[in-house]
């Protein structure tokens, strides 16, 4: 197989997963969802989760540059990285108030604020924090590589979903991170800040890492581990129509506060999403079962997130519609 010439051989990482592991715990950030569903006893006990805690990890955080080097002797040429909301955001943006406007169907349709609620959103931020990302990019972009960078890989706040709360009240109590509408919001806050922030560094930004595998796993296929782990279809759609819209208003920030070119040949921001695609084959042809479930999988779970970002019809989807 021959790739094309201008073909990008990269490398990604996840922030909860790599970035902690250091002796001190210096790098230690206990305020993600997933910070706590790894460490809750239940989920230990039952094997729910592994038990490998992310205080053991490969300390990203302090060694990024010995990782840099490796990637670049090794030929690669991008570099996906995450930034931890939590890291960015410990404590709550949720009292600084924006713009909404809604659609007829009552959905957020427009977020919008001015740039003194940007000077606010600042005074809460982990400037250290942000300055360390800014370190960390500029390190990629001085060895030459091409940076992508990631605004939610599964993790959430844990002001934003304590999903510990969430499943032993089953879904009753909160906060309900993706469940809960108000989370588009605060993404839009944190999407917009770092726009603003780090727009001079970063041209390409994805906004979800995998959002499908949020829904499914949180509610659906509770076998995988995923927080809250609990198997509702009515919550994985309230979830996963939150995500889209919350995909949508995260473009709409990051192209409207970051308007600097860090590279040349590139827009200011291109915004994407990771989306993981699993092929889907009926067990058997000959039986419509089997292939209406086959196009029912496939729809749900490759083709309805991008179809709703692309064409904006999920909405009236008629599969999500009729099933409960």
């Amino acid at each position: 197989m021959v790739f094309p010439e201008k073909f990008l051989w990269g490398v990604s990482s996840s922030g909860f997963q790599f970035e902690m592991g250091d002796p001190l715990n210096k790098s230690l950030d206990p305020n993600t969802d997933w910070y706590a569903w790894a460490h809750d006893k239940q989920n230990i006990d039952k094997k729910i989760v592994s038990g490998d805690l992310p205080e053991d990890g490969p300390n990203y955080w302090f060694l990024y540059k010995n990782d840099h080097e490796i990637a670049y002797k090794l030929g690669l040429k991008a570099y996906r990285i995450g930034i931890e909301w939590s890291r960015i955001f410990p404590k709550s943006t949720i009292n600084l108030k924006v713009d909404i406007e809604r659609a007829d169907d009552g959905k957020i349709s427009k977020i919008s604020a001015e740039e003194s609620l940007m000077e606010k959103i600042e005074k809460i931020a982990n400037i250290e924090a942000l300055n360390h990302y800014r370190s960390i990019i500029t390190d990629l972009r001085n060895k030459g590589f091409k940076v992508y960078l990631c605004l939610n890989h599964f993790t959430l706040p844990i002001w934003i979903h304590d999903p510990i709360i969430v499943r032993n009240s089953k879904l009753k109590k909160g906060p309900k991170g993706w469940f809960d509408e108000n989370t588009i919001i605060e993404f839009w806050k944190f999407a917009a800040f770092l726009a603003w922030k780090l727009g001079d560094l970063i041209d390409y930004w994805i906004t979800f890492n995998e959002p499908m595998v949020v829904a499914e796993s949180g509610y659906l296929a509770i076998e995988a581990g995923f927080p809250p782990s609990l198997r509702n279809f009515n919550a994985f759609k309230k979830s996963l129509i939150n995500m889209i819209i919350a995909h949508a208003r995260a473009y709409d920030a990051i192209k409207e506060w970051d308007n600097i070119k860090a590279e040349e040949n590139s827009l200011p921001a291109e915004v994407g999403i990771i989306q993981n695609i699993i092929p889907v084959k009926p067990y058997d042809y000959n039986k419509k079962i089997d292939n209406e479930a086959a196009n029912f999988i496939n729809h749900i779970h490759n083709l309805l997130f991008l179809e709703a970002t692309s064409k904006g019809w999920v909405l009236s989807y008629v599969i999500l519609n009729r099933l409960t």
